[in-house]
């Protein structure tokens, strides 16, 4: 039995409303991660340097890559950049 760490990265941590409180409580904040609060990192899958530092750094040996934005998004380019794009970072900081 191979035991893991999870990570979690999110370029929203401060914007999403799945991660904003009204609460200044960290032990109320941090129930709404779905990992402690030490594991969430921010972090652009289109900003390929430092998302291969962070796997390369961590050790990272599997990656589960959720990351995408909706097609009625209106910004085509944006759309275009984070899924394909961010996509292609993902994979290839999987190589290091």
């Amino acid at each position: 039995h191979t035991q893991r760490q999870v990570f979690g990265l999110d370029q929203h941590m401060n914007i999403s409303s799945r991660y904003q409180s009204t609460s200044h409580d960290p032990q109320q904040i941090e129930a709404m991660f779905p990992l402690p609060m030490d594991r969430m990192f921010h972090c652009d899958i289109t900003d390929r340097t430092r998302l291969h530092r962070f796997v390369e750094e961590n050790q990272i040996g599997i990656i589960i890559h959720l990351a995408a934005v909706l097609e009625s998004d209106p910004d085509v380019e944006k759309i275009s950049r984070v899924n394909i794009e961010g996509t292609k970072n993902v994979f290839e900081a999987r190589l290091l």
